[in-house]
């Protein structure tokens, strides 16, 4: 009966111990991976509708910027968005956007960008951005745009270079990069399964181990086990698509789907992991089953004779 009652123990604890090592190797292998996390965020920033909104944030600030630091820069601005110097600022800016959109696609910019996304995954995961261009505060994130409207102003105008007109150093241009809930606390859960993602897989083999060694019926401990290792493959994907849910509330000025996007393509390892997980079940609890039914067959002949 003890031994029952513990093996039914360790099965309950099985489920938990397998999802946590599962997720604990995805967090490893994806989130942690700078180039996997960069590539899935450069791809959402390069889409068309990215772009634009990207374009529309940055022309007012860049139109400011300049004009507060220059008040020559009008004298540029003005023709460069098809207007006259003293135009309404709203009708240059607007002239502004299809310029900055076309900059976007300029090699100095996509060195800063880059360089902005590799700060943000620092953000995520705890490491933290020792320049402070990039911040989480609450569930949002905030990038510092300075540089990425010096590498726009490089590209569409080299002649404020020449008059001196430039975005001061030091000079602090927040934009909301995104919203989601949740955000704030990656920074603390994230290292933490990853420091764990070694012990949990060796806790879940022990625990699998545990369950046949404590049981009466080894075969049928071993049918409960791979239930119990697909059930924890089909919660990772119940958490993956809960997950999905959830980021379909959050929000980017820049792009609506920029944070889905990121989401899908970074749980694309973990969906492949579980199901591998879920198929290994399956395959241990068949086996458990073919053992105890060669286990009864013979118990049966030795009977008989």
């Amino acid at each position: 009966m003890l031994r029952t009652l513990l093996a039914a123990l360790l099965v309950l604890a099985l489920v938990p111990a397998v999802a946590a090592a599962n997720a604990s190797t995805w967090v490893t292998r994806s989130v942690l991976d700078r180039t996997t996390f960069s590539a899935a965020v450069e791809r959402a920033l390069d889409a068309p509708e990215a772009q634009t909104a990207l374009a529309e944030q940055l022309a007012p600030i860049l139109f400011d910027a300049l004009v507060e630091a220059d008040d020559r820069a009008r004298l540029i601005l003005g023709p460069l968005a098809g207007q006259a110097p003293d135009a309404p600022d709203a009708a240059i800016i607007r002239g502004l956007e299809p310029r900055i959109q076309a900059a976007l696609r300029s090699p100095q910019f996509a060195t800063a960008r880059d360089r902005r996304v590799v700060a943000a995954h620092g953000a995520l995961v705890g490491v933290g951005d020792p320049d402070g261009t990039v911040r989480i505060e609450g569930d949002t994130l905030y990038v510092n745009a300075a540089d990425l409207l010096r590498a726009v102003l490089d590209t569409i105008e080299p002649r404020f270079g020449n008059l001196g007109v430039t975005i001061p150093t030091g000079t602090t241009v927040d934009i909301e990069l995104a919203s989601s809930p949740g955000l704030a606390v990656t920074g603390a859960v994230v290292p933490t399964v990853d420091r764990l993602g070694t012990i949990l897989p060796l806790v879940a083999i022990a625990t699998a181990l545990l369950v046949i060694v404590v049981a009466h019926r080894r075969a049928r401990a071993l049918s409960v086990v791979g239930l119990a290792v697909a059930a924890a493959g089909l919660a990772c994907l119940g958490v993956v698509w809960l997950g999905g849910l959830q980021v379909a509330r959050a929000e980017s000025p820049i792009s609506p789907q920029l944070v889905a996007w990121t989401y899908d393509a970074l749980t694309t390892d973990l969906v492949s992991q579980s199901l591998l997980v879920a198929a290994s079940g399956a395959a241990i609890l068949l086996v458990g089953m073919l053992v105890g039914v060669f286990a009864g067959r013979g118990t049966t002949r030795r009977s008989a004779r």
